[in-house]
This record gives C-alpha cells, structure tokens and sequence, in this order.
C-alpha cells in the first residue's frame, strides 16, 4: 500500500517470490548478475560425516512422470506483446550479413543499418561465387562450396558477422527446389561453413505469412521448412542463435527488422500482423473423455493408412477398427499374401517384426474390419494414384486419409546433405502433396497427418525430420482453412509399439532407448489421443506424455546452459573442484577409468550429472541421463578435443564404450586437450554421378570389375625405377585424387575419402630373357592378368604400376599404368602427365619440386555438380523421354549366348583412319550447317543405328568431359568429372541431312546441359525397370586438351604403345581427333561377332562420308537409307 513503509529490496524479493510461484519465469541470472553468490554446504553432524550440497540448478534438467492422457494435449497459441523499441541497441561495433533477395525489405534494412553506423556486408543469388563490390557479394545458392569461400573471405577481411539477416525465404518462387533452398538448405550450408568459427552469432531469419496466426491466415507451406534449421542449430552449434519473424502484406517490414535486432530475440518465433507483436506459446487443450463418440469416423467407412504396417500406422488401424471400417494399409515394400501368414508365424526363424505385422492384421480383422495391403511408394505420384483407383475399384468412395508414413534420420548437421535431407523430407512432403493431390476430388470426412513433437521443441540432429513434421503441421492449418475439411496434425510424443520392440531385437540402439522410453506411449494409449485429437477438431494438436511446460523450460535452460559452457574458458574438466552428489547404488561395481580419454570423459560426465567417482561401466541412463544431458556433454567434449558421435553415445552408454569407440574412430584428444590425433583422412565428400554408378557396379560384383583403362608404353632411355617411384610418390602427394579411397558413411551413402598419406610402390616384371616376340605375348598377358586383378576401393590408391625390364643393354622397359576409372578422366591424364614430367625434370636434376600447377577444388565441383540433379534437371529428362518405350538397336546383333570360351580374351576392338578428304569434308560441312564434327560424327551413327534396327527413334549414349564452364576454374581440376548421359534422336526419311545434324546439335547440347544425373538415374527416372540401361552404346569423342607436358625435354623415347579403355558399354564408338583421325570400335567379343563389328563399321563410314558430302540432301537420297525399312547391315 502507498502509505505502508517496506523496504524497496525486501518488496522486490516478495514480489519476485509471487511471480515465481505463480508459475513466472524469473531470469535469475540477471537478477544477481552483479552480486558475488557462493554455495554453502549444510552443516553435517560430528557422528556423520557426509557432505550435503546446494543442487546446482544451473545442470539440473530432471523430467516429470508420465501424466494421464488427458493431460497430454497442448496447442499453439499466440501471444500478444508490445512491440520492440530497440533500435538504439543496433551495435555499430557488429558486422551485419543480409542475405537480400528481391524483396525491397532487405535493400531497405542495409541502409538504415548503416545510417546506424553499422557494418553491413550483403550476399545476393546469382549462378555463382563472385565479390562485386565493396561488402558485397553473390553466390550460387544451391552450391555448399560457395558459402564456405564467402566464409572464408569473409575471415580473410575480418568482416564475420555477428548477425545475419536471412530474407531469402521472401521470395516468391513456384519452383519446388528454390523453396527448399530458401527456406532450409541455405541455413544448412551457412551453419556448416561456420563451424569452426564459436563466436557468438545471432541468425535472424524473416518470412511472409509462414505462420497461421489469426483466423484468415492462410499459411506458405514451403517456408514451414525453416522450423528445421531454427530448432536444430542453436543445439547443435550453441553459440548461433536463431530467431524468425513472419511478417504480412501489411507490415512496414524493415523498421520491424530493426526493431527486433536491436532487441535480440534469442531464438523466439515472432509474428507480425497489421502491425502488432506476436510471440509462439503453446497452451493446454481440453479434450472429451467420451471422444470415441464424437469422431467423424463411419461404420464401413472406407480409410487409406499410409505406413499402416509400422508400429504407429497399425495403431491407427485399430483406433479405426473398431468401427468395423475397411482399411487399405498401404507400405512400399511387398508384404505376404494372406495364405502365408500361418506358416509365416509357424517358423520359428522367420522375421520378428513381420510376425508382428501379421499378428497385428489378424486383430483388425477380429475386430471387425476388412483390410486390403497395398504396395506403394507415397512419394511417386502414379503409384499412390493408382493404389486409391484400387481402393475406390474395391469399397466405392474413400472418407478419410490417415498419413503415418515417414522416415526419420539421425544425422549432425555437419554431416548432412541435401541427399539425406531429402530422403527424409520425401514422404511427409512429396508424399503429402501427391495424396491430398490425389483426393482432391473426394469428399474426405478428415485428414489425420502424423507429427512429431519435435518439431515444437528440438531434435538434435533430426534437422530434416523437424522440417518435414513443420510441414505437414503448416499443411493442417492450410488445408483446414482453405479447403475446409477438418485436417488434424497430431505432434506424437515417443511411442512404445510391440513393433519397435520386436525390431529392437536386432538393434542395440532401438533397444537402449525402448528401455530408457519409460514415458513411451502405448497402441492402447495411442488409440485414445486419436480419438481427442479428432473430436477436438484441431488443426494441430501436441502431444506430450509429461509436462509440456516444464520441457519447453528444460529445452530453454538447456540452450543457456550449452550457450554458457561453449562460450566460458577452461582447459579439462576438475572433478575434485566440483561439489558432487555421492554415488548412488547402481547395477554396475565402480571400476575406475584409466585410459586418457575415460578420465577426461568421466570428468565431463562428473561435472554435468553432478556425481563423483562415476565409474566406466556406470550406464548414462541409469545415473539419471538423458537425450539433452547428452547433448550437454557432447558439446563439452568437443570443447576437450573429444568428437563423440551422439547415436554412439546413446546406443553403448557407458564411458568404457564411448572411449573405445573414439579411440577406434581416430579422433580422440588427450586429457589436456592441447592435441588431438591427426585423422587418416584429409577431407571426404560425396560422388559424382557417374563415379556413383562406377562403384555400385564394382560393389555388385566380386569379380573383376570392367572399368579399369590401361596403358602400355615400351620406352627406351636412361629412366631408372627408382626415379619413377619417387616421381609418382611425388604426384600422390601432390594431387588428393590419387590418394582417394571409397566407403560409406555411417547411413550408407558412398563417399570419398582423401587420405592425409599414401604410399605407393612399383611392381617389377623382368622379360629380358624373352625374344620381343615372346615378350610382347607376356606383356598381352600382363594386361589380361591385371585386367583380372579387382581394386581394392577401400584402399589407396585405385592404380597400379609395373616396370618390365626389357633390354638392359639398350635401356628398353616397359611401363604398365593400370588405374581404375573412378578416379581420373583422360582430362585429368593430361594434367596430371604435364606434372609428371615436370617433377621428373626437377627430381633428376636434384632441384625442389615446383608447385602444383592447380589448386582447383574437386570436392566443390562436386557439390555444385549434384545441385545441377535437382527438379528442374529431372523434370527436363522426363519431357525428353516422355512416350519413349526402350528398344536397344543393337539387339539385332548381340548373340543369344556367348560367343568365347572362359579363357578367351573378351576385349575387341575394331580401328580404321580417316582419309584427309573426308576430314576436310566433315570440317566444310560443320561450317555449312552450323554445328560441330561431333555432331556430324554423332548424326551418322545414329544413322547406323536406325539402318541396324529398322526404328526410328533412336537412343545412345555420349561421354562429355563433365568441364562445366559454369563452374569456375573447371579446367584445372584433377578428378574424375565425365558422365554418361543418353541422346534421343527421332530420323525420318523425310528429313534433310541438315536436320539431323541440327537435332543431334541441340539434343547432345542439352544434355550435357543437364548432367548433374548418371545414366542409370536417368534410367529409373524415365521408367526404366531396375538394372535396365537406356542404351548399349557409347560414342566418345576425344577432345581433350592435350597439355604441353614437358616429354620432349626428357632423353626418352616412346617405340610402341598400347591402350585398353575398360567400360561397362558392350560397344564403344571412339573419335580421335589428332594429327590423324582414327576410329575406333571397342566391343565386348562375347556379344559381337568381329565380322558383324567389321561391317558395322564400313556402314558407319559410308553415312560419315554421305552426310559430310551432301548435307543439304534429303536422308531418302542416301541410297543404303533405304535399309531402314528394316535390313541388316
């Protein structure tokens, strides 16, 4: 009261106290910010002698109990606020990246940024990495190399940022793949370039209409992705901070902008709409004990369930069954017919899980429903089409859609790619939009779309998975409103499913976390919260078996807490300084820790439970761990040098287990982390397509695989092995290419690896006891033995060299360069020979090395070559194939069986030159009709192919050199950058000479447009079956730059040499455009007969020599044309 006297600090506390037990959220830590407080151990008794300590509830994240189902229901809510006044906060001190994309906001933001004073570096889209001006800069998207050089620039200028405004996502795009980028890929690839920089750095991410927050807000789907990124990064790189705002039509944006800057919002989600403040809460929702009542679901109602075989789609069914309905369950894979079941559950061998799934269909129908399994994938478009043309075919009108299906990955974030993005993305996006898209025209009774809670608090390491549940949560509230069926989004806490626990049999990881999952729910539990969620009629409903509440304040804490530890200074964790609990009773005896890495890990371990002498058996979850003290102390680990992958951590809890497991990775750190073990490998990154289709061939095959090129040399000249070796060990150093292996990373996704070292030995022949001509027969032999030797991928490096003595007297020798063709292209060849020579020169001389002559990054090409597979690149081959049915035009010549015996040689080839008229003929003719000589050389084989097969539209292959001049400094790399890529010509005898040659131009131009897929994607993507290729013949055209290579300064001499270029094509038609033009025809023995490769050949020739003379002809003038009606050649 005014007129009573109370002190003004004693009123402060009470009042502080009141808040507090009302349930307020007092920050402590700046109420006492400027006292010094320390904890007082209570005073023990003189006959006891234990230590009772203060909880330090700075560490304490303890959960509830599992709550009654009723009281597991929370929605969002908003709430309002008062708007932020804080732009005198906007420190001109800080540098200020804005990522601008055409919406005025962002243009307008910068200047009155720098009106402040501040700093403002800004980053635009274009088709590349370039530096345009003073702090300015644009970058390609959807190329993860272009962050990291911005990044790296950035460092170099000393112009990191310690805030970056994303407006991306304002952008108004229809492409699919854009949104994704906008709204998800591009804070991937920010957070990944930026993380090994802990400075703190605030992320603020502005969107249009993303969120439903009043009544006639018709949400932006797409942008719902961002949820992903938000929740994840901030845990996973705790010094980022991430904060959105939505913002609408009305909305001065960029003084908003400012305003919540300057107020640094934390990571908040913030809305403004018609000009006030809102912020993301969550409220508790009431729901209806009798609510099995009040459903929509109807008796003989018909119900498609998607991922209805899994542990929570079989839920589904029963919550459903109950009403005698009839179920289609719909799965991808193929699952037994009804008359297998019985002797299915008979065999005591027979998969748990499938027991289960059958088990589980047998009470559906006991219960009253009839089901129907269907095959399915949800993400194709035409199967789910047809699989509800099935249903409807069967039971008439379908009333309700139930979405279980989904696929979650546990992956870092600086482990990810947009490939396992996707993957997890796929059936809750894709497969969202093709089933509402699908039904359109049904008048479904509801919508029940299953999603996590995850995506409303944190899922470290689950960025893909949060943006996909976000997704469909964002698709409920958009569908609701504008279609005006009730679409449910249930957030589902854990499940506990008798599923999960058969499949745990066989997985140590599953099974470690059912055991912990003491707060899973139930099927029984499960079909409940179905019920209420659906006679609640909410467009999203959470679920959490605890208190909601309290674990949003856990996750918070937990933020601040990982937030502190990364950002204060120390070396090792000290247990002895620390106030600890005493062990408590446990399962496990205390066996103390006596490598490194366990005492600096029971350390950590000590220091965030608040337990001494934890011992290396002591299990995690036992002390009282969980997922985010996890989290908690992988972050200090890494602090210390230690790099723990947390699925380990989770799967095998104790510290024994963690510290093998880091010692078996080769990343551990000592106990003062002031070293760490230096990795075998220098860096990994993904595969091209084609070295992705190179290495699924060589992984389903044990045999030797073909693609091995070798290359014969018989020299003569003062070389000495030991030269060679050195100059080679030299080469290896120098290039990662040749100190590359090949494995798979922990989803199963190949990778290359560059090892740190190789090293590399000759292997020695010695034939100077031989005549040349038996010699020469031991040389063949040589190449067919090696040929025969399969590469070992996983080792390095994928090549192999002998040195063959021939004639010592006369300095004679052979040299063997045997290499598998995932590694180097014929471009590379030519680069890595002009180093070759110059090392050789320096080395002989005993002079120093000279410097690499290219630095170009193969590993960035590569991600700039798969951004290039995306949805445009794949929409374009489909339009290219569409209608087309697969005929292989060289059928006609292939052999029913092979044609060698097993020790035959399989390897043919067929050569002839061209004469000097006819070049001079193909080169006038290029010029006449505005194309190229591959063009015309292209033009007449697939003449060849139509005489050959009596069809017209024809299909072959190309190899293009993969030297994208979109991609700077392609030139220079040293990898393997070709593709296979397959050309579509239609020929008719109606049709000018020039004509075809102009489609050819432009069909072989626009693919190699298109290469970021490998042949056999391609393939599938045209509707090829499985292992079906879209042509069994190749051209190639050998244009490659042939460096100045130093050779002629070298006292060597070539006198002969040989070449085998292995391939998986059974024919290849080679062009060499040199001094003289040769072709070549290399085919696979067992297949062709050599006479009909021999007549195909001279049929080649005589189109090469019809088209380049009379271009302007009409294809039925060219009298063996008329073959095409079906002859032979």
């Amino acid at each position: 009261h005014v007129k009573e006297e109370k002190d003004d600090l004693c009123h402060l506390l009470e009042t502080a106290g009141k808040l507090w037990l009302a349930g307020g959220e007092i920050d402590w830590q700046a109420f006492y910010k400027d006292e010094k407080r320390k904890r007082i151990g209570l005073p023990g008794y003189a006959f006891e002698r234990k230590r009772y300590w203060v909880d330090n509830q700075k560490n304490r994240t303890q959960s509830g109990g599992k709550l009654p189902v009723a009281d597991w229901f929370w929605q969002p809510s908003w709430r309002l606020e008062e708007l932020a006044d804080a732009e005198a906060n906007i420190d001109a001190q800080d540098v200020y990246l804005i990522l601008l994309g055409a919406h005025p906001i962002g243009a307008d933001a910068a200047a009155q940024l720098r009106d402040k004073g501040a700093r403002v570096v800004t980053v635009a889209q274009a088709g590349g990495y370039a530096e345009t001006g003073v702090d300015t800069f644009v970058i390609d998207p959807a190329n993860p190399a272009d962050y990291r050089q911005l990044v790296a620039q950035l460092t170099t200028s000393n112009t990191l940022p310690q805030h970056i405004v994303h407006l991306w996502s304002l952008s108004n795009t229809a492409d699919t793949a854009s949104q994704q980028i906008n709204s998800q890929l591009s804070f991937v690839y920010l957070a990944q370039a930026l993380q090994d920089h802990t400075a703190t750095l605030n992320i603020f991410a502005v969107t249009n209409k993303r969120e439903a927050v009043l009544n006639d807000d018709q949400p932006d789907c797409k942008q719902a992705l961002i949820a992903g990124p938000a929740k994840v990064i901030p845990f996973e790189f705790p010094h980022i901070r991430f904060a959105t705002l939505d913002i609408d039509a009305q909305t001065a944006a960029a003084n908003f902008v400012l305003k919540e800057l300057g107020a640094h919002s934390g990571n908040a989600t913030i809305a403004i709409r018609h000009g006030m403040r809102f912020v993301k809460d969550y409220v508790a929702l009431e729901t209806a004990d009798d609510a099995g009542s009040k459903t929509h679901i109807k008796s003989q109602g018909v119900y498609l369930i998607t991922g209805g075989l899994g542990g929570v789609g079989m839920a589904h069914a029963q919550a459903l069954a109950a009403y005698q309905t009839r179920l289609a369950l719909l799965q991808r894979s193929a699952f037994p017919t009804q008359d297998a079941w019985q002797s299915i559950l008979d065999d005591a061998a027979a998969d748990a899980v499938l027991k289960e799934q059958i088990k589980g269909l047998r009470a559906l129908q006991a219960a009253g429903a009839e089901v129907l399994v269907l095959q399915a994938d949800v993400t194709d478009a035409a199967q789910v089409n047809s699989v509800i043309t099935t249903v409807k075919n069967k039971w008439g009108a379908i009333n309700g859609l139930l979405h279980c299906a989904g696929y979650g990955e546990f992956v870092a974030i600086k482990e990810t790619s947009k490939a396992i993005i996707d993957a997890v993305l796929a059936p809750k996006v894709a497969g969202t939009d093709n089933l509402l898209a699908a039904l359109a025209t049904e008048h479904l009774d509801f919508v029940l779309l299953c999603s996590s809670m995850s995506a409303e608090t944190t899922g470290f390491g689950l960025l893909g998975y949060v943006s996909a549940c976000a997704y469909l949560d964002a698709i409920a509230h958009a569908h609701t409103r504008k279609i005006g069926t009730q679409c449910v989004s249930i957030n589902w806490d854990n499940w506990n499913t008798p599923q999960q626990t058969a499949r745990a049999q066989n997985d140590s990881v599953l099974a470690q976390r059912l055991e912990n999952n003491v707060n899973g729910i139930t099927p029984r539990e499960g079909i409940d919260v179905i019920y209420r969620a659906l006679a609640a009629g909410k467009p999203q409903t959470i679920i959490s078996t605890t208190d909601f509440r309290q674990l949003l304040r856990k996750n918070r804490k937990m933020s601040d807490v990982l937030q502190t530890d990364f950002d204060e200074e120390g070396s090792t964790a000290d247990a002895d300084s620390l106030m600890l609990y005493e062990r408590p009773s446990l399962s496990t005896e205390y066996v103390a820790p006596t490598s490194e890495e366990e005492k600096l890990l029971a350390s950590i371990w000590q220091e965030t439970l608040g337990i001494s002498k934890i011992g290396v058996n002591d299990n995690f979850f036992e002390l009282g761990g969980e997922s985010l003290l996890g989290v908690k102390i992988v972050v200090k680990a890494k602090k210390m040098g230690l790099q723990i992958d947390p699925k380990q951590m989770f799967a095998t809890p104790t510290i024994a287990d963690v510290a093998r497991h880091v010692i078996k990775s080769g990343e551990s750190g000592n106990a003062s982390a002031s070293a760490s073990i230096i990795k075998t490998a220098a860096n990994s990154y993904p595969l091209s397509p084609l070295q992705a289709d190179i290495y699924r061939r060589y992984k389903d095959t044990t045999q030797s695989p073909a693609n091995v090129i070798q290359v014969l040399s018989i020299m003569e000249g003062p070389l000495n092995k030991t030269l060679l070796q050195a100059v080679w060990q030299a080469l290896i150093a120098r290039h990662k290419v040749l100190r590359t292996r090949f494995s798979h990373d922990a989803h199963g996704v190949p990778i290359q690896i560059v090892d740190a070292e190789a090293n590399f030995a000759l292997i020695e022949r010695d034939f100077s006891e031989m005549d040349e001509a038996a010699q020469q027969q031991a040389l063949d032999a040589l190449m067919i033995e090696d040929r025969q030797t399969r590469y070992d991928l996983a080792q390095t490096p994928a090549m192999r060299i002998y040195w063959t003595t021939l004639d010592p007297q006369r300095g004679r020798f052979a040299i063997l360069l045997s290499q598998h063709q995932i590694i180097l292209d014929g471009w590379t060849s030519s680069l890595l020979s002009r180093d070759l020579f110059a090392c050789m020169m320096a080395l002989a001389s005993g002079n120093d090395l000279p410097p690499p002559v290219t630095d170009a990054n193969f590993g960035a090409y590569i991600d700039w070559l798969l951004q290039q597979g995306g949805e445009a690149c794949q929409t374009w081959w489909r339009q290219t194939f569409h209608g087309y049915t697969p005929v292989d035009p060289l059928q006609s010549m292939m052999a029913v069986h092979p044609l060698l015996s097993a020790d035959e040689q399989a390897y043919g080839d067929h050569e002839m030159i061209l004469e000097e008229s006819l070049l001079t003929d193909i080169q006038t003719c290029a010029k006449t009709t505005r194309t190229t000589a591959n063009a015309i050389f292209q033009s007449a084989w697939a003449l060849s192919l139509a005489q050959l097969s009596g069809n017209n539209d024809i299909v072959y292959g190309i190899t293009i050199s993969g030297r994208d001049t979109r991609f700077d400094g392609v030139e220079e790399i040293v990898g393997q950058c070709t593709n296979s890529l397959p050309v579509r010509v239609a020929i008719a005898d109606n049709m000018k000479i020039a004509d075809l040659l102009q489609a050819v131009h432009v069909a072989s131009s626009d693919a190699q447009t298109h290469n970021g897929l490998s042949a056999s994607q391609i393939a599938e993507l045209v509707g090829c079956a499985p292992g079906q290729s879209l042509y069994s013949s190749n051209v190639i055209y050998e244009n490659v730059p042939r460096a100045t290579s130093g050779e002629g300064d070298v006292p060597i001499k070539t006198i002969a040499s040989k070449w085998v270029d292995g391939w998986h094509f059974p024919l290849r038609l080679f062009i060499v455009p040199e001094e003289t033009t040769w072709v070549r025809l290399a085919y696979d023995r067992n297949k062709f007969a050599d006479v009909a490769i021999a007549a195909l050949a001279e049929s080649y020739r005589r189109n090469l020599a019809a088209i380049a003379v009379r271009p302007e002809a009409d294809l039925a003038q060219i009298a063996h044309f008329a073959q095409l009606a079906g002859g032979t050649v």
